[in-house]
């Protein structure tokens, strides 16, 4: 037998090579940032004081402050939206509506109601006879012309989000660098008329006396989305999966 030791040695090989870097790569997240603003409001044709503010993130204003409304009461607002940055979708949503009754009376009895619950929470008519009808005033005349759709035209019971720009409007998107649109909101005590020139009136007779004493309280809520990637989207469907 024959033993044959075997020398192994390690050896290392190179490879050639070349490195380069791109430094200081920055990602910076985009931003949609909504203001607005109130052009004014008024209240059976007279304006009210101090209704205008500039464009600004809303925290207490009012759009609408009615404490002593009656059958063929018109208050008309004016709002313009403006958003920063990017192309935004616009929806106008109604939160928290409390629809109430208070007391009772005679003339609401004799009306036929008799809804009044558990401290009347809910069982108001106020809302079923507030109608709120608006567009986008392209003309900027406060008149509802032929060329321009309302986006709501309803009773105030009714609603709970109203697509101002989505995929369903075909108003396109908020633009950045248009600096105003127009938007026009007339609430009516009973339901809106609109004449020949675009002028909308208000006819009370539909306001029943059921509605006395009633109040009724809601948040107005603007929401902005990103238009970017987000091609379908539908004011319908804010706040549930897409």
């Amino acid at each position: 037998m024959v033993a044959v030791a075997v020398l192994v040695t390690g050896a290392t090989v190179a490879f050639f090579n070349d490195t380069e870097t791109s430094t200081g790569n920055t990602f910076t997240a985009g931003a949609i940032d909504l203001t607005v603003d109130s052009i004014g409001a008024w209240y059976n044709g007279q304006q009210i004081p101090n209704s205008f503010f500039g464009a600004r993130n809303l925290t207490s204003e009012k759009f609408f402050d009615l404490t002593d409304v009656k059958p063929g009461d018109l208050m008309e607002r004016n709002i313009s939206l403006h958003v920063d940055n990017n192309p935004a979708w616009a929806c106008l949503l109604i939160k928290n509506k409390q629809n109430d009754e208070h007391d009772l009376i005679d003339p609401e009895q004799e009306a036929g109601d008799n809804t009044a619950g558990v401290n009347g929470v809910g069982d108001g008519e106020l809302g079923s006879n507030l109608h709120l009808l608006g567009w986008i005033d392209t003309n900027v005349n406060q008149k509802l012309d032929r060329t321009e759709t309302p986006f709501v035209d309803s009773f105030f019971d009714v609603f709970t989000e109203i697509a101002l720009h989505d995929s369903t409007t075909g108003n396109g998107a908020l633009d950045p660098q248009i600096p105003v649109e127009m938007i026009q909101m007339d609430l009516c005590g009973g339901t809106p008329v609109i004449l020949g020139d675009g002028t909308v009136t208000c006819n009370g007779s539909s306001m029943d006396d059921k509605a006395q004493t009633d109040s009724l309280t809601a948040d107005l809520q603007l929401y902005a989305e990103q238009v970017r990637n987000n091609p379908n989207f539908k004011c319908s469907e804010v706040g549930l999966p897409r």
